[in-house]
């Protein structure tokens, strides 16, 4: 961790390895966090999940919640959610914190299990209360939207500014999200979080300067961000880069490259993409066969909650 010396992950495995050996099994599952992230060592997942495994045998919590989360996702080891579910609950029950907010995440998404926000948030809570800051993440985030709790959006802005303090970067953005009344604070929010690599704070950062929201407008500045967006993956971010390019505005004007963009954001899920790739045609084109094109984004989008879409189909 860099504490009292420079940080040096491959002197860290060197130690870790050592410690392991001579039987301490903490050691063991540090060790596999190094293999699993690829953090000093090449990255081996298979390798990790068996550290992971003799060090949860030797009673070490949190190694088993680290092998869980590998059950879970299926990364060094087949893919079996029972078993994650089995070794987050067992973790939880003995007091790791961790265990209690991934038992949280699956009870939360209904992986494997029958969902159930209540129990849920009760398990966030029990992980908030324990030290996970992303324990009092999850636990805003259900807060915030009354999933199996009372809304309650003070208690979860609270929530957010402790576990952004505490590292937790989603958190910084969601609490970007509940500061409506101060823009400036809302943008720097997002640009902590855009600047630790959460791909929604660069596209919410992108849009207070696409629209002058606590920051100068910049147009120029909310292509970069879009872009960033993009780039990691985040379709929303991808439409919204389309927009600025369709329209030209701090970017070349490009209806080929905005038409691609709307695409791919409308096979992802984003709906908005299919109205815009929608309207991007029937005004570019009088063909009686692209209009029936754009009528069927239109409905798409209508079909998936987007009013935009809705209006168009009237």
């Amino acid at each position: 961790n860099g504490i009292g010396q420079p940080e040096d992950a491959s002197r860290a495995a060197e130690l870790y390895q050592r410690a392991c050996d001579g039987g301490h099994q903490g050691g063991c599952n540090n060790l596999g966090w190094l293999l699993q992230n690829g953090l000093g060592v090449a990255r081996d997942e298979g390798r990790a999940a068996e550290l992971y495994q003799r060090a949860c045998d030797s009673g070490v919590t949190v190694a088993c919640s680290n092998l869980g989360t590998l059950f879970q996702t299926g990364r060094g080891v087949d893919e079996d959610l029972d078993r994650a579910r089995q070794l987050f609950e067992g973790a939880c029950e003995d007091g790791d914190a961790l265990g209690c907010n991934n038992l949280g995440r699956i009870l939360q998404d209904g992986l494997g299990v029958d969902r159930d926000d209540a129990r849920a948030a009760e398990l966030y809570e029990q992980a908030c209360e324990t030290g996970s800051m992303l324990g009092c993440s999850n636990l805003a985030y259900v807060l915030q939207n009354g999933s199996g709790v009372a809304m309650d959006r003070e208690r979860a802005a609270e929530l957010f500014e402790r576990a952004c303090d505490g590292g937790i970067l989603v958190a910084c953005n969601n609490l970007g999200f509940l500061m409506g009344e101060n823009p400036s604070r809302a943008a720097e929010l997002f640009e902590r979080a855009c600047d630790g690599g959460i791909a929604l704070g660069c596209n919410n950062l992108g849009s207070a300067h696409h629209n002058g929201l606590g920051v100068d407008e910049d147009h120029s500045r909310a292509v970069e961000l879009y872009e960033e967006a993009c780039r990691a993956g985040l379709e929303v971010g991808c439409n919204n880069l389309g927009f600025m390019v369709h329209h030209g505005l701090g970017i070349d004007q490009d209806h080929d490259r905005a038409a691609e963009l709307y695409e791919r954001a409308c096979e992802n899920d984003v709906p908005l993409g299919c109205v815009n790739l929608g309207l991007l045609i029937s005004a570019s084109v009088d063909r009686e066969t692209e209009n029936e094109r754009a009528t069927a984004l239109f409905r798409r989008a209508c079909d998936a909650n987007e009013p935009r879409g809705c209006e168009y189909v009237r």
